[in-house]
């Protein structure tokens, strides 16, 4: 079969899962609701019909399955674990029966239905191969180191501006401040609103954003380089 083809199956199929999943849900919530509903109306409620709607979908779900699989009895191995969520009983069914609630409780067997959550699993290790993806590329790009040498250079900025400015400035008062502005002139971004007031202050400011630009410029080209060089198809033996 063409691999675009499989792919189109494969989710179409995941779209399926979803759906009978969601289903699976709403029905074991109806279930928990109706338990909890001591003195229900006898007959069967709006909510019993949405009930056994379900069971319905489940039960054309899974014979339409059936059918595409070919093999019954291998579907049938696979998939028997669904057979208690096509049970079609609902609290208006058995309203004359003793033990009410605990005959209800057969719907909660609708819970092993939600199993087919486990089918996304596929999604999952698509996601296993992207973060695959995206841990080569940080190692490749040295990204750790580079966030390692930027940290070093806002913290000793911050305690160069705490040393020129404390005595002369009250917003840098405190370290936390001089550290936020650090960062600030570092990351060029000057959302600080109080300026040194000396100018070895205003030099260091200088020096934060010139070496905050050239961070910026080194980290963009070498995540560039690294994506480029993951991306590249292996070479032909």
């Amino acid at each position: 079969m063409d691999p675009a083809t499989n792919q189109d199956e494969s989710y179409r199929e995941f779209k399926r899962d979803l759906w009978m999943s969601a289903l699976a849900l709403v029905s074991i919530g109806i279930g928990l609701y109706q338990l909890g509903q001591a003195g229900a109306a006898p007959g069967m409620t709006a909510l019993d019909y949405v009930d056994l709607g379900i069971v319905v979908v489940f039960i054309a779900e899974f014979v339409l399955s059936a059918r595409r699989a070919g093999n019954f009895r291998a579907f049938l191995a696979r998939r028997w674990w669904e057979l208690p969520s096509m049970i079609p009983i609902t609290g208006g069914m058995i309203t004359g029966l003793g033990g009410i609630s605990l005959v209800r409780g057969v719907r909660l067997l609708r819970l092993v239905r939600a199993i087919r959550l486990l089918r996304v699993v596929s999604v999952g290790l698509r996601l296993r191969r992207v973060s695959g993806f995206i841990a080569r590329v940080y190692r490749r790009s040295q990204a750790g180191s580079l966030v390692a040498v930027a940290a070093v250079i806002v913290l000793l900025g911050a305690v160069a501006a705490f040393a020129a400015e404390s005595r002369h400035s009250e917003h840098f008062a405190t370290f936390q401040n001089s550290l936020w502005w650090s960062l600030n002139m570092f990351t060029n971004v000057a959302y600080v609103d109080f300026q040194p007031a000396t100018g070895l202050g205003r030099l260091l400011a200088g020096i934060l954003q010139v070496f905050g630009i050239a961070f910026i410029g080194i980290f963009a080209g070498s995540m560039a380089n690294a994506i480029m060089q993951e991306s590249k198809p292996p070479a032909a033996p």
